[in-house]
């Protein structure tokens, strides 16, 4: 129980930290709660959408804080999915009817699936980014590494089904 609350406490400050971060530079633009309101209710009235309407500084929070709340909301998940295995399977050792399944999981095909879904992702990301900002060779390269990627999962593939033989 206690290291749970220390987990939580540390993800608590490490989104404030973040939220923190992300608002340094906009920290010397704010301005006092009356004037943000004044200049709210004009562009409210003016016809704004949301994103006129919201000062930079939520806007900059919230884009900062979804993607890191889903990361880490996510890696939380995955750990308490495997602490509920955990103390299932230590459940069923004690009381001495834990018997041990054989899996007959295909990792070798796993990885060769992934493989080619990386191989013919890459050139997709770097097509899509090319059309965005242009040929940059940045551009090209953000498609190079899950290109690659993909090629040596292909070639695992068929070296450990050479070696298998």
């Amino acid at each position: 129980m206690r290291k749970e609350k220390i987990f939580y406490v540390l993800l608590l400050v490490l989104i404030i930290f973040t939220m923190g971060f992300s608002c340094k530079e906009e920290k010397k633009d704010l301005m006092s709660d009356d004037k943000i309101v004044d200049a709210l209710s004009e562009r409210i009235k003016e016809g704004g959408t949301i994103k006129d309407v919201l000062p930079p500084t939520i806007v900059l929070v919230f884009g900062t804080m979804i993607p890191i709340s889903a990361i880490v909301g996510f890696f939380v998940f995955i750990g308490l999915l495997v602490k509920n295995h955990n103390k299932k399977v230590m459940a069923m050792i004690e009381k001495g009817i834990y018997e041990p399944k054989p899996s007959n999981f295909k990792w070798d095909i796993l990885l060769l699936f992934i493989g080619i879904i990386l191989a013919f992702v890459g050139p997709g990301v770097s097509i899509t980014v090319v059309g965005f900002f242009g040929i940059e060779s940045w551009a090209v390269m953000t498609g190079l590494i899950p290109f690659c990627l993909g090629l040596a999962l292909i070639a695992f593939y068929i070296v450990y089904k050479k070696i298998k033989k």
